[in-house]
């Protein structure tokens, strides 16, 4: 019998995301249909082959559908793992309120004009819900 965790409502995850845990992520936000909250403090692995037409995406996890209001996304550098995770997050949690997303100390060089293109493209896409705010710390 699969995991189910119907009271969970807050999602804290202690690693970097890497191929392997993303997929488990996906998996697990289907057993958790009231999570309202999800926090990613280590943010995600340099390379991951991933796009938002990824079979990963497939079906929409009833929490993003009815009840996910807050993402934090730390350690962010903008790898393209990352952005889709934002890009299918803001597509598909219809009731979002707030996605945060902090830059990782590390990105320095190149840090604005990264900024620049993850908020060219984010503004591109259409949101699901309307009344969500990206911010950029």
């Amino acid at each position: 019998m699969p995991l189910h965790f119907p009271n969970l409502s807050h999602l804290v995850l202690t690693e970097a995301i890497k191929y392997h845990t993303y997929r488990a992520l996906m998996g697990l936000l289907y057993f958790c249909p009231v999570l309202e909250s999800i926090y990613i403090p280590e943010g995600f692995e340099t390379y991951m082959p991933l796009d938002e037409k990824h079979s990963i995406w497939s079906s929409t996890p009833v929490c993003m559908l009815k009840c996910l209001r807050t993402v934090t996304l730390k350690n962010f550098h903008g790898y393209s793992s990352e952005i889709c995770f934002i890009k299918c997050v803001l597509k598909y949690a219809c009731v979002l309120e707030m996605m945060d997303i902090w830059w990782s100390t590390w990105v320095r060089a190149s840090k604005e004009q990264i900024m620049v293109r993850v908020k060219k493209e984010l503004e591109m896409m259409k949101m699901s819900s309307t009344a969500c705010v990206v911010k950029f710390s």
